[in-house]
């Protein structure tokens, strides 16, 4: 989450608002988005940090980015070094998707490069797993695309060959 100096048309989306201090507040954009996640088939709720947890998290970093250990990129036990110059970006240590609450004990100030490096390359591979693990579990399947399958538009015939279905039925 950006608190300030997004570029415009980051996290905030196509609306070009960003780096406003409402960022950290859903409003306008949040309900858009959330309108685009309903109309594309799923939605997902995203719970962002009260204003109360970001102050505390602030204050707590003391300018100083929070991120330690190889989850951010760095040695384990090692923290970053780096300042808040370019903004600050508050992260749910456990990914808001896996179950992660907006606590302060689940929020670290963190500079860009290690909000980037976590979400990139732990959390989104994380969600993903997590994603195909329920899918598994619960006997969701991607169609099959092979020909010959149930639902291809091509059947394969017993000599080997493939010929588009017939729109009425096999014949």
């Amino acid at each position: 989450m950006v608190v300030r100096g997004a570029p415009a048309g980051g996290p905030a989306g196509a609306a070009g608002r960003a780096g406003r201090r409402g960022d950290t507040v859903p409003g306008r954009r949040g309900q858009a988005r959330r309108l685009a996640q309903e109309v594309r088939g799923c939605v997902v709720t995203r719970r962002h940090f009260p204003m109360k947890v970001i102050r505390a998290a602030r204050r707590r970093a003391g300018a100083r980015c929070e991120a330690v250990g190889t989850d951010y990129g760095l040695s384990a036990g090692i923290r970053c070094t780096g300042d808040f110059a370019h903004g600050v970006e508050f992260d749910h240590v456990v990914p808001d998707q896996l179950g992660g609450e907006p606590t302060l004990e689940n929020c670290a100030a963190i500079c860009r490069a290690c909000h980037r490096f976590k979400t990139d390359k732990v959390d989104a591979p994380r969600i993903a797993e997590a994603k195909r693990r329920w899918d598994a579990d619960n006997g969701v399947k991607k169609p099959s695309r092979m020909a010959g399958a149930r639902n291809s538009p091509f059947k394969r015939k017993i000599g080997g060959g493939v010929v588009p279905r017939h729109a009425r039925g096999d014949a």
